[in-house]
C-alpha cells in the first residue's frame, strides 16, 4: 500500500512513467520489510475507514501501524485523524 501511495503522489506531481518506474524499483531494493495485509488488517482497516473517513489505502496503512505497534512517518495530514496512530513527520 505504501508503494501505491508513492506512485499516486508521483503521478499527482506529474512525474513521467520512467521516473516513477525507477523510484518503485529503488524502493524495492531498500532494506525494508514489506508488510502483507491479512484478515485482521483488513477488518481493522474497515473500522478505520468508517470511524475516521480515510481512503482504503490510508486505512490499510493505519491498520498495519496500529496492529503491529509501528510509528508512521508521513507528511499526509489525514493520518492525524486516527487517534490510535503514532505519527511523526507532521508539524
Amino acid at each position: 500500500m505504501s508503494v501505491n501511495e508513492i506512485i499516486w503522489g508521483l503521478k499527482r506531481s506529474e512525474c513521467d512513467k520512467k521516473f516513477i518506474r525507477d523510484k518503485v524499483i529503488f524502493v524495492f531494493f531498500l532494506p525494508f520489510k514489506f508488510l502483507t495485509p491479512d484478515l485482521n488488517i483488513f477488518l481493522e482497516s474497515v473500522r478505520i475507514m468508517e470511524v475516521y473517513n480515510l481512503s482504503f489505502s490510508d486505512s490499510v496503512i493505519s491498520a498495519h501501524a496500529i496492529v503491529d505497534k509501528l510509528k508512521l512517518a508521513t507528511l499526509d495530514r489525514d493520518f492525524r485523524k486516527v487517534s490510535e496512530l503514532k505519527v511523526f513527520g507532521i508539524e
